[in-house]
């Protein structure tokens, strides 16, 4: 059996204690839920890309350029939405509506899953006031909060890869493997950087597995798991080999040729082994890591305490004191072998030290998106942290929820205050202004050529205009056609 001890393992905390956790955790995640047509203010091309194929396949099973059951919808923008969003996105719309709200929400609903995902994984290995304090930490992490009020899909990843290990890892049952496999592809489809990263992660939770679980792995659990996850996953192998899943990635790696002839630039092979050395050490940057996160309102907010907030600082700092302990007091090898929580740990820290790495073989780093492959994990630190820093009595108990309420408190103020006004360029408002007050065939005419070189504002001709998917196309094209041909005659760039 693993260790699923009770909330109160030293006997310091009464059910008020955790009622009031639980109460954080439940007050913020509803306010997650808030203002979602409102703040973020605007609209940005990748959500309404994402509206597009969702509103689409809700429409008539068909991808945004018509194609029936696309695995992959490309819009020639951004990344090709998986029909694992696009699916469960068109069933949500068909309850409701495929208002902005409505479509980011799915985000919100993911985000949330995950947090209870986190409080088993937890709760799972460490126990119960482990996986609570670490779901408390999910909750309130504005690392994670930026992105689930995002209509995009990028959430799902760790969402999916969250539960897949947990089903992994709690029993060798047939049903469970299977399921962990299949949620663990589903990550990859829903987050392309968890493609170089999941097999990292089962990389170390394989050679690790006896010693967190206390049980051998069989061969048939492993064949049940691989079998169901191979097949899940035939899609993006035939995407990555025959390159349909590749262009993104070659337009933003350091190690692609296709990057570099973009900035007109040869480095030798020494040069991009440095650049990438300094992406993956940008990530230790304390401004990045305590203070405002990325450069990139789009993915932090700017509120102090963007990828740690001040919960999970107060638990780095007290994991400092248990270190210098442990290191003081440390015990002898064979009394050290056996122990879950120790392995747990180790197991933690590899593994948002790999979470890195694909942030790190692309540019823009330190990029807060693309290291949120590790966000499970940084959660499941702080929560495991906290577990033992409340082992030293009441009062950190009391620090614990002090914290986290006053810090939540200050985050969202903000959020809801001071966000919309500072992000709301990059979230192309002045198209979704635009949008709304249109009323003539004029006015759309104006709205859509605003974003000639994508189609993505064919969203805003189904949501607004009443349009049918490919009406929206046939409304569109002309228009751009006519556009880019102006620019063309005035010897203006047209992509």
């Amino acid at each position: 059996m693993l260790n699923v001890a009770g909330f109160n393992k030293a006997g310091q905390y009464n059910n008020f204690f955790w009622i009031a956790v639980c109460g954080i955790i439940l007050v913020v995640n509803f306010f997650r839920f808030m203002y979602l047509d409102k703040i973020p203010w605007g609209y940005h091309a990748d959500e309404s890309a994402s509206s597009l194929s969702i509103s689409c396949m809700a429409e008539a099973n068909i991808g945004g350029r018509g194609v029936h059951w696309p695995m992959f919808d490309d819009l020639s923008f951004g990344t090709p939405k998986p029909i694992i969003y696009t699916f469960f996105g068109a069933q949500w719309v068909k309850v409701f509506s495929n208002s902005r709200a409505a479509i980011r929400a799915i985000s919100v609903f993911f985000a949330c899953v995950a947090v209870v995902g986190i409080f088993f994984l937890g709760a799972l290995i460490s126990g119960r006031r482990a996986g609570l304090a670490a779901a408390l930490c999910a909750s309130i992490s504005p690392w994670a909060w930026t992105f689930s009020r995002h209509a995009y899909e990028s959430i799902m990843g760790p969402c999916f890869l969250v539960w897949g290990i947990y089903f992994f890892l709690r029993n060798e049952k047939w049903i469970g493997q299977i399921i962990a496999g299949i949620l663990i592809s589903w990550s990859m489809y829903c987050y392309p950087p968890m493609r170089m990263y999941i097999p990292l992660v089962f990389g170390v939770l394989f050679f690790y597995r006896k010693q967190l679980t206390g049980r051998v792995y069989s061969w048939k659990a492993f064949s049940i798991f691989s079998v169901s996850f191979l097949i899940m996953s035939i899609p993006i192998i035939q995407g990555i080999l025959n390159g349909s899943l590749q262009t993104r990635f070659n337009r933003i790696s350091i190690f692609s040729k296709l990057y570099w002839e973009e900035q007109h630039l040869s480095p030798n092979k020494w040069e991009i082994l440095q650049m990438f050395v300094r992406n993956y050490f940008s990530h230790f940057d304390p401004y990045f890591l305590f203070y405002k996160g990325s450069t990139n309102v789009m993915h932090s907010t700017g509120f102090p305490g963007q990828i740690l907030s001040w919960v999970d600082t107060c638990a780095l700092l007290g994991g400092i004191i248990l270190l210098i302990n442990y290191l003081l007091n440390r015990k002898r090898p064979a009394e050290e072998k056996h122990n879950i929580n120790g392995v747990w740990l180790k197991v933690l820290i590899i593994l948002i030290l790999l979470g890195m790495l694909p942030a790190a073989v692309t540019s823009e780093c330190p990029h807060a998106l693309r290291f949120l492959i590790a966000w499970p994990f940084v959660m499941l630190l702080s929560g495991w942290l906290w577990d033992k820093i409340m082992d030293w009595g009441k009062l950190f108990g009391l620090l614990f929820l002090l914290v986290a309420v006053l810090f939540s408190s200050l985050f969202l103020y903000d959020y809801f205050h001071g966000y919309r006004d500072r992000s709301k360029g990059m979230f192309t408002y002045w198209l979704l202004e635009a949008a709304e007050a249109a009323k003539t065939p004029m006015d759309w005419a104006k709205v859509i050529v605003q974003y000639y070189w994508s189609d993505t504002s064919r969203y805003y001709l189904m949501y607004y205009g009443k349009d049918k998917c490919m009406q929206s196309y046939e409304h569109w094209a002309p228009v751009s056609a006519w556009y880019r041909d102006q620019l063309k005659k005035q010897g203006q760039p047209v992509r």
